[in-house]
């Protein structure tokens, strides 16, 4: 979830301790290899209280991934996973993400390059089933099952197909779980409940679920999976823990997009308390209750 991850939210979710585990949003490998500083201030969000953390990074450059992932060592990172999923035009376009799923030479590279220089740490990758036709996604599975992945991340959607209604996503998981033998595969895409978690797992047979934009809308989606209830004012205990943590730290958390798009996920972009928020001054809003008004 790339730039929505932000300081607020790791730290709203660590603070109602909502995630065991973290996979960053990507980091562009494009024309150099990141400064070990910046990539310790990219990654610290998520690591600070000691969860297991694979850190996702995206290039086209199978040279600028060694001195990246030792540089990501250094710091303490154990889990790497490449991204071929992006299905973003201008990502595309520069040769990244789902870009490259028509670029067996360029993605065999990279992986292998990763295989060669370390044997140690867990390799996976995030991947659409495709560019334009989900058919692709068997000579896709025929390169990928050469490397002995951790996991494979699957968007059941193609690229092209971006986040447009699909039918029968899960079933295409099915058909990716059953190229992919002896290779787990985790789901992604639709995860909006808990019904979604059981549907995709008892129809596809899959070894996991990846929760992304689903827990932009309900944060809790997680635990409530695993039998935690948090009550009907759980929304508002996220929104209270957003503000008390933007209070007490204002240079580090407060940051106002980032705020009002947590919000906007949180009650919807046409609801009333979204509207309400937009329309506030900053410090209105850092303290505005919307649910005693």
């Amino acid at each position: 979830m790339h730039g929505v991850m932000t300081p607020l939210f790791c730290e709203t979710f660590h603070k109602l301790d909502l995630v065991d585990s973290w996979i960053t949003p990507f980091i562009r490998l494009s024309t150099h290899t990141p400064k070990k500083s910046s990539l310790a201030k990219k990654i610290y969000p998520f690591i600070k209280y000691n969860k297991k953390t694979t850190v996702q990074l995206l290039t086209s450059s199978d040279e600028l991934v060694t001195p990246t992932i030792e540089k990501l060592i250094s710091l303490g990172i154990n889990d790497i996973n490449i991204n071929f999923a992006c299905p973003s035009k201008t990502v595309m376009n520069k040769n990244g993400g789902a870009g490259l799923l028509n670029q067996f030479g360029i993605m065999n590279s990279i992986l292998q390059r990763i295989k060669n220089d370390f044997s140690d740490i867990n390799l996976s990758i995030k991947i659409r089933t495709g560019i334009n036709n989900f058919n692709e996604i068997e000579n896709l599975m025929t390169l990928f099952l050469k490397y002995n992945l951790d996991f494979i991340a699957v968007h059941f959607r193609t690229a092209s197909e971006m986040y447009d209604k699909v039918y029968g996503g899960f079933e295409r998981i099915k058909k990716c779980v059953k190229l992919a033998t002896g290779t787990n595969i985790i789901a992604s895409g639709d995860i909006w409940e808990i019904a979604d978690i059981d549907k995709v797992c008892e129809v596809s047979k899959c070894h996991g679920v990846m929760v992304a934009r689903g827990l932009l809308k309900n944060p809790f989606l997680i635990r409530e999976y695993q039998g935690l209830t948090f009550g009907e004012n759980k929304i508002q205990l996220y929104v209270e823990t957003m503000q008390n943590i933007m209070k007490n730290d204002v240079k580090q958390y407060w940051k106002r997009p980032s705020y009002l798009a947590n919000l906007k996920n949180l009650f919807g972009e046409s609801s009333e308390e979204f509207n309400i928020a937009k329309r506030l001054d900053e410090k209105t809003l850092l303290n505005y209750n919307f649910f005693n008004n």
